[in-house]
């Protein structure tokens, strides 16, 4: 993504005078996608009436009557992977036209739908199942949750492994033990090589797994996932609308209000150009009714709920634009701008996990084995991920590389895509 920003103004016929203000067109390229552009425009120094001509590759694509200052364009219908050149073109009510220099926007390419796939199955029964994954780089990744295996007498283990690791070739099941007991462990989340978590119990520094202290404000709850950035700053997210937050790499946590008695699923957060860290958390219980909220937050708490019109449960949300929040529960939704719209193309089943590279890069997992991806253009399904008795659970997305777990069955399952 790139940013241009222009300022035109008149030629020297028909100038106000020295000491008038100079009528001007701010026009500024915001992001693309692969089909759409954004554009800002921003008329100075005239009054109303006057209308702003958009023009691309000089053909007109929009008309503005005395738009207001700042006003957001979205040009759509546009191609993949190419460039295209704007500029605005100013009518006062004197009459005087003022055509700036052009500036250019390039739109995203698509990515490829042809993946490669494997599948590896853990576990001997007794329920096993992973919950979440995170891909560290290229020849390592971890999976968690609970595996169960036989012993020698052919008698399941009570005591489950609770994590898998990818060493770039084939995955080993461990167990981290906490007091002496293997605990169930419910999220992943990778800050850095050297910064990772495995729900409140452990924490990774890059040498080894160390038990980790828990704060007591974290007691008694069940907590689903974390999201958190090189600066510090965590946030997990839990049962009954538990959430909260530390500003000292998980030391010390604060319990904040999240105006919810639902289960907070999953959360997501990125750093827009604003450089405001926003964060997103969807809210749903996903086998009984109660509230449906999707949590718009800052670094200062829940700051709002975004209207979500659809009505359907939430349970997982994911963006790299602000302009395109993509969720996941009962169906698939894009929203922006202009509201949100079911993705069509994909089975109707329930969505539990959505990660993706960027908006032309997006993967969806959920009931049954849906595996879906979005190219910055279409979706597609991949049949031969699916799972006649099974779910994903857990999404990590890295480069040409994806990760789905979950349970097949009553064994734990792993799916590993690679990019041809």
């Amino acid at each position: 993504m790139f940013l241009n920003l222009l300022i035109w103004g008149c030629d020297d016929q028909g100038l106000p005078p020295d000491d008038t203000p100079e009528p001007v067109v701010t026009v500024q390229f915001l992001e693309a996608s692969c089909t759409e552009a954004w554009l800002r425009l921003a008329p100075r120094n005239v009054s109303p009436p006057y209308t702003v001509t958009l023009l691309r590759n000089d053909s007109a694509v929009a008309t503005f009557s005395s738009p207001p200052t700042d006003t957001t364009v979205i040009d759509e219908g546009l191609v993949p992977s190419r460039t295209y050149t704007y500029r605005a073109r100013l009518t006062s009510a004197s009459g005087l036209h003022l055509t700036g220099d052009p500036v250019q926007a390039r739109t995203l390419d698509t990515t490829s739908h042809q993946f490669t796939w494997e599948t590896t199955v853990l576990g001997d029964g007794g329920s096993s199942i992973f919950y979440d994954v995170a891909i560290v780089n290229d020849t390592l990744a971890y999976a968690v949750g609970e595996v169960y295996v036989r012993d020698s007498s052919g008698y399941l283990d009570p005591l489950p492994y609770n994590l898998a690791v990818w060493n770039g070739r084939q995955w080993q099941l461990r167990k981290l033990t906490y007091r002496g007991t293997p605990p169930v462990i419910r999220f992943v989340f990778a800050v850095s090589e050297r910064d990772i978590w495995f729900d409140p119990w452990f924490h990774w520094n890059g040498e080894r797994f160390s038990e980790v202290s828990i704060d007591p404000v974290l007691y008694g709850v069940g907590w689903n996932k974390m999201w958190g950035s090189s600066a510090g700053r965590l946030y997990v997210v839990g049962n009954n609308g538990a959430l909260a937050y530390s500003d000292n790499s998980g030391i010390t946590w604060r319990r904040v209000e999240s105006g919810t008695s639902s289960a907070i699923n999953d959360v997501f957060g990125a750093v827009p150009t604003s450089g405001q860290t926003v964060w997103f958390a969807a809210a749903s219980n996903r086998y009984s009714s109660g509230e449906r909220k999707l949590l718009r937050m800052s670094s200062n708490g829940v700051l709002d709920t975004l209207a979500w019109s659809p009505g359907r449960r939430l349970h997982t949300v994911w963006y790299s634009s602000l302009r395109r929040i993509i969720v996941g529960g009962g169906g698939v939704h894009m929203g922006g701008p202009r509201g949100w719209e079911e993705v069509v193309e994909l089975p109707s089943y329930y969505s539990t996990r959505i990660r993706g590279n960027g908006q032309n890069d997006v993967w969806v997992v959920g009931a049954f084995g849906r595996v879906g991806h979005f190219n910055g253009v279409g979706w597609r399904s991949y049949a031969e991920a699916a799972l006649a008795d099974g779910t994903y659970e857990g999404l990590a997305v890295s480069g040409g590389q994806i990760l789905a777990v979950g349970q097949s069955g009553n064994r734990a399952v792993i799916l590993r895509g690679r990019r041809n």
